[in-house]
């Protein structure tokens, strides 16, 4: 098994990178399969099957549209993969979908830019994109975006007759297009009925200050499976961001469990921001403080509140990122549900990274993977930053093992349910020790420091051992069973982790969710008992607050040790 791969010649403090692989492709392929595929856009798939069928470490990805032409001629086609990059040998499906055009023949382009997030019930929401490439038919060197909505239902995956799970909302004479065209917008879940589309450029050509999207968002009402309209002119309404600053392109945000959504920047500004959903169609922001150095192309992640205690909840943490010629080796902690937020600024980094991926793990470490120590853009002389870093509230950063290829703008990364994380994507890709292209490693898989000096792991046992999912309902007590373990070794945490949903080295969505855990009243050793968290209050009709501290929806399920060593994942959903 992966997981308990032993290996010497790793000290205690390292995990280690397998060999990275290209891309597999098949006899059955799409005519002009490429020969390289770039993992710009990442997400887990939760796992729905009731009888544990579907495999587990199953993703989708997409790259860049294949037919990039000046001029729209045609609805395109977007290359996508489903599969698992973490069997040995891996698996995927390589497939095409078609675009189609909207009410009066509106061109949507393809989902490269796009924003995403998971949904409640297990499907993928998709919105906007490219829908013209630089440079434009007229000279311009601009893109544009795209006014495309979706949803992926993984379910309808291997199905033609349903599209293959694809439901283009947008399309079609009755389509329901976005008010704005929108590259790079951040796609933000705010309760089970509502979904934020924020930010963004319409025309890169334009002026920040003149472009429509860059200061606005849309909600979409999956109730209604229609967007909030403009009681006026009933086009989606297209309400303010934040005065005094911007949403901009890919805003950071995520929702705190007192229900607010926090911005801390965008890709490319510093201000933080709050967002109060609950207040319907005033959509009030109350400005929240100036992170200090700019941080273009950083890394934000709500940190993980290990021990689950209030004091530690809706701290989100900044890393990384880059302001004039200079790319930091700094990360803070914000205290974001206080009002002004309070900055906790954290040891420094082993190496200043910019467009490098944040991604939590069950021990409630942060992994630092990819990104590049100047700016990304120097295709001359680009500096990657091979080295993976590890964060511990307890220890600060700590150097890991580094990996063979350069993961640095349009990179991905992701934990898995088998408990290792995946890297993939990068414009630039370099092997390791010089410039050569790497162009045969398209995909990595990094087994954590806990996971691979064979040390022992945890195991579901009993009912939780069983095929399919797990259910679970708010505020409930459950017994969990697991295998035994060593003299000394105990389960001391259950913890959920929402499935990973990642862009251009971004993810907003995660979460680190640590239930209140007991030992097993009867005295068995080999069982514990948790606590789930009490049903979230979501939106105008309720007043109280701070119970979103886990929203609607997926979760892997982890059991953690003492020794910080982790199972592999159980699906549950919560309702």
């Amino acid at each position: 098994m992966i997981l308990a791969r032993a290996l010497p010649s790793q000290s205690d403090f390292q995990g280690d990178w397998l060999t990275g692989f290209k891309h597999p492709t098949t006899p059955s392929d799409p005519a002009g399969w490429p020969s390289t595929f770039n993992a710009i856009h990442l997400a887990v798939i939760p796992n729905r099957s009731p009888t544990g069928a579907n495999p587990n470490d199953l993703v989708i990805a997409w790259d860049s549209q294949a037919r990039q032409v000046p001029v729209p001629i045609a609805p395109w086609t977007q290359r996508y993969v489903v599969g698992n990059p973490a069997a040995q040998p891996a698996v995927f499906v390589n497939r095409e979908v078609t675009i189609p055009l909207g009410p009066n023949n509106l061109f949507y382009g393809d989902l490269f830019c796009s924003g995403h997030c998971w949904l409640p019930d297990g499907r993928l929401f998709i919105a906007g994109g490219n829908s013209e490439y630089a440079p434009l038919a007229n000279g311009d060197d601009a893109y544009l975006g795209s006014q495309f909505v979706g949803i992926w239902d993984p379910q309808q995956a291997h199905s033609a007759a349903a599209n293959y799970g694809w439901s283009m909302l947008a399309g079609g004479a009755t389509g329901k297009p976005m008010r704005h065209k929108r590259w790079y917008p951040s796609v933000t879940l705010l309760s089970p009925t509502r979904v934020m589309v924020s930010g963004g450029q319409s025309d890169t050509s334009l002026p920040t200050g003149s472009d429509p999207a860059y200061n606005t968002y849309e909600i979409f009402d999956l109730g209604a499976m229609n967007w909030e309209l403009d009681p006026v002119t009933q086009l989606p309404m297209a309400y303010a961001g934040p005065g005094g600053s911007i949403l901009a392109t890919y805003p950071r945000l995520s929702l705190l469990s007192n229900n607010l959504a926090f911005m801390a920047g965008s890709y490319d500004r510093t201000t933080g921001n709050r967002h109060d959903p609950s207040l319907g169609a005033t959509q009030a922001w109350t400005a929240a403080a100036t992170m200090g150095n700019g941080r273009s192309g950083g890394s934000t992640v709500l940190a993980p509140n290990v021990g689950n205690l209030t004091a530690l909840l809706d701290q989100v943490m900044v890393i990384g990122g880059g302001s004039g010629s200079s790319v930091w080796d700094t990360s803070r902690l914000i205290q974001a549900n206080l009002l002004p937020p309070t900055f906790a600024t954290l040891q420094t980094m082993v190496s200043p990274r910019m467009v490098g991926n944040a991604v939590l793990t069950p021990s409630g470490d942060v992994v630092m993977i990819g990104g590049s120590s100047d700016y990304y853009w120097n295709t001359n002389n680009p500096t990657p930053v091979r080295t993976t870093e590890v964060w511990n509230r307890t220890l600060g950063w700590q150097a890991d093992v580094a990996q063979d290829a350069s993961r640095m703008y349009h990179s991905t990364a992701a934990l898995l349910p088998s408990g290792v994380l995946v890297s993939a994507g990068s414009d630039i890709r370099l092997a390791t020790g010089g410039t050569a292209p790497a162009n045969n490693i398209d995909w990595e898989i990094y087994v954590p420091k806990s996971l691979a000096n064979g040390q022992a792991v945890p195991v579901f046992a009993g009912a939780w051992a069983n095929p399919g999912y797990m259910s679970l309902t708010w505020g409930s007590q459950y017994q969990v069973d697991h295998a035994p373990l060593p003299v000394g070794v105990a389960v001391s945490r259950f913890v959920l982790m929402r499935p990973c949903s990642t862009t251009h080295h971004s993810d907003f969505d995660q979460r680190y969710v640590e239930l209140a855990l007991e030992p097993d009243p009867n005295g068995e050793s080999d069982r514990i008992q948790i606590t789930t968290p009490p049903t979230p209050q979501y939106g105008p009709t309720h007043t109280a607050r701070g119970s979103v501290i886990a929203p609607h929806g997926w979760y892997m399920a982890f059991l953690v040790t003492t020794e910080e060593t982790w199972s592999v994942a159980k699906w549950v959903v919560l309702q």
